[in-house]
């Protein structure tokens, strides 16, 4: 789960250097026909971090039928969330990005900005933005249900208690990845209601955005390592053996015969 967060967290890092540098070279150019593809840019790196709130809340779907269940999770169910979550932003950002029935509004980063008067356009935009405040706060209701029910068996059958720490441990590391995304992504949701209800935002409020974000999203990563144990042992051996190598190369001394 750490792999994956870690992985969608660098490609998406990857995206907004790449769109912030083209940013950079729209304004040293000053070329105006790239406008379009800013526009269109900008609405992609706007809705594509909504990736990492979703992945855990599927882990957790996972675990609860894996870990509790034992059998595979319902292909229905999956397929039910998928389209509840995913058809939203791929329906008014498929709006923008081809160009249908657009309508054109202010942007400081852009110059100007696209939106869409598609069918219910604005509805699904509401419609995603209460489900990114709401599906973290289920993932964390599911994984601290799995977490009980998981600490209830492992004492009936008298399991040893650093089984039972290590789950305590997987607890808190998928709480954080569930819980503070959520946290970081506030001024996100914010950001995007402001934006749905004026059609525009500040440049200063667009800024602030990015940095809770991209700075959030990397706090929330690291926290979710170092509270599983293998990992905490393996980031201090590391250290340690660092330390200790360089210590002894400052010690050691050289001792060149005169013969």
């Amino acid at each position: 789960m750490i792999i994956i967060l870690s992985c969608q967290y660098i490609f998406l890092s990857l995206f907004h250097i790449f769109f912030n540098s083209f940013i950079i070279y729209r304004h040293k150019t000053n070329t105006s026909i790239l406008q379009h593809v800013c526009a269109k840019l900008d609405t992609i790196d706007l809705y594509l971090n909504e990736i990492v709130i979703i992945t855990p809340f599927f882990f957790n779907i996972y675990r609860y039928f894996k870990v509790l269940k034992q059998k595979q999770p319902n292909i229905f169910l999956i397929l039910f969330l998928c389209i509840i979550l995913f058809f939203p932003p791929l329906y008014y950002v498929s709006g923008q990005l081809f160009e249908i029935e657009l309508t054109y509004i202010t942007n400081p980063i852009c110059t100007y900005g696209m939106t869409s008067n598609i069918f219910l356009y604005q509805f699904f935009e509401i419609e995603n933005l209460i489900a990114l405040i709401i599906i973290p706060l289920i993932s964390f209701i599911i994984n601290y249900y799995i977490f009980l029910r998981i600490k209830q068996i492992r004492k009936s059958q008298g399991i040893l208690k650093e089984s039972s720490t290590e789950s305590r441990n997987l607890f808190i590391s998928l709480t954080v990845q569930s819980i503070f995304p959520l946290l970081c992504q506030v001024p996100s949701v914010i950001a995007l209601l402001y934006y749905s209800l004026f059609q525009k935002i500040p440049l200063e409020l667009n800024i602030s955005v990015q940095i809770l974000y991209f700075g959030g999203q990397g706090i929330c990563i690291f926290l979710s390592l170092i509270t599983i144990k293998p990992f905490r042992e393996m980031i201090k051996y590391d250290l340690f053996c660092k330390f200790k190598k360089t210590s002894l190369s400052k010690k050691k001394s050289i001792k060149i015969s005169r013969f």
